[in-house]
């Protein structure tokens, strides 16, 4: 264990809020250098520019995993004392008083988690305990989901609305039914009021029980590599809004264009044979988040500095290899936003939170290859198999290949066409 890891978590542990902010203070002193050292491995700018992005990784990473962690805790904390069981039976009464006081001791213990001596000292005990965490994530998740549908079930809320119907489907999803359920109570529907009658509490008890398990993955305990990812992504950003001016364009970003993609099956398409790469019910800190390749640095490290425009052009290549791994999100991003139906937009959204978690896993399996982990540590510290990581190098490899040779093709890669990369 570093003392970049030793003063994380000292950090975020700290509840009260003026020693919180002197602690991230402590933490930004020793975190600062480390990301700027990290970006310096992988880019000749100018120390200056490096400093910059490093200070906004870091901010963003005090918004998220510190503000953002303690307001979900915040809300949780408030919302429980509300969701009390309603008159529906000693076993549903049993189930709420039970998962409401799982999840309280769950908030106390992933936001006190502060390594022990033994942690210190064996690299592998504290990782263990943030993924024993983790693990208990989805199964806090699926209990409330479970609790709600109960509800949903008791009102018969599906087949009372045919202008609420989804297709004739059966099944209206959770969040349908806290959205409907609590827009009808605002609105006096009949239907409303009348399991208000029977259940007075049913609207502190729905929005409740939907905003604490919505709030629960934002506990998770992150790493410093979160914050590597971050400041890897700002970087990337900043290189593809570069090469977008000296290429005469505006610096907005965009969907990439078809013609710079090579042809055949994306990784992240064919990617359903990896199983669920999230072990903490889709969501994880990075999404969206960190491209660290190994070929990356093997590719512009040995590339001499007095060589300014070669590195450049290895730098862009790479950086459509990054726009090419991020090609369905953004088409099925433009499809969500263009989706008119309910149904249709529902479907475009899921397509859209299913490919978010497959780019998010990929990058996560490479940035933790590319600093040099096994795919035995990767998988561990991903809560996957060392299958499913295999299986997705596997796969970026060869879209990597075709790639590499689509672009050495065409007389605009002519700089490139000699280069050995790497993944």
């Amino acid at each position: 264990m570093t003392a970049l890891d030793n003063r994380l978590y000292a950090w975020l542990a700290e509840a009260d809020d003026r020693r919180f902010e002197r602690a991230f203070d402590a933490y930004f002193t020793v975190a600062f250098p480390a990301v700027v050292r990290h970006l310096s491995r992988l880019s000749r700018w100018d120390p200056a520019e490096l400093e910059e992005l490093a200070q906004d990784a870091l901010l963003r990473f005090f918004e998220r995993v510190g503000r953002g962690r303690r307001d979900a805790s915040d809300t949780i904390r408030g919302t429980l004392p509300s969701i009390r069981p309603l008159a529906m039976g000693a076993f549903h009464e049993r189930q709420v008083n039970g998962w409401t006081g799982e999840v309280d001791s769950f908030r106390q213990e992933a936001m006190g988690f502060q390594p022990t001596p033994r942690d210190i000292i064996e690299d592998s005990a504290w990782k263990t305990a943030i993924r024993r965490i983790a693990e208990q994530i989805p199964g806090l998740e699926r209990q409330g989901l479970h609790l709600l549908n109960a509800v949903r079930l008791e009102f018969h809320w599906d087949d009372a609305d045919p202008a609420d119907s989804k297709g004739g489907q059966g099944n209206v999803p959770v969040q349908d039914f806290v959205e409907s359920i609590m827009r009808e109570l605002d609105s006096l529907s009949s239907r409303a009021l009348e399991a208000q009658r029977q259940h007075p509490n049913v609207s502190p008890f729905v929005t409740g029980t939907w905003k604490v398990t919505r709030a629960l993955p934002r506990l998770r305990v992150p790493t410093n590599g979160y914050l590597f990812e971050m400041a890897m992504t700002i970087y990337l950003d900043e290189c593809k809004k570069r090469g977008r001016i000296k290429r005469g364009g505006t610096g907005a970003r965009h969907a990439p264009a078809r013609d710079d993609v090579a042809l055949g099956d994306h990784p992240l398409e064919a990617a359903d044979g990896h199983g669920d790469a999230n072990a903490d019910g889709g969501y994880a800190f990075g999404a969206d988040e960190g491209v660290s390749f190994r070929f990356h640095t093997a590719t512009t490290a040995d590339i001499p500095v007095a060589e300014p425009t070669l590195q450049l052009e290895h730098t862009e290549f790479l950086e459509k290899f990054y726009a090419y791994l991020r090609q369905p999100v953004e088409a099925a991003a433009g499809a969500c936003l263009q989706a008119q139906t309910p149904g249709k937009a529902t479907a475009e959204r899921a397509r859209l939170d299913s490919l978010t978690q497959k780019l998010d896993c990929t990058l996560a399996v490479l940035t933790l290859m590319g600093e040099g982990h096994t795919q035995e540590e990767t998988a561990a510290q991903l809560d996957l198999t060392r299958n499913q990581v295999k299986y997705i190098v596997e796969k970026v490899q060869e879209a990597y290949l075709r790639f590499t040779t689509n672009h050495r093709d065409r007389p605009s890669a002519s700089s490139g066409a000699g280069a050995t990369h790497h993944v």
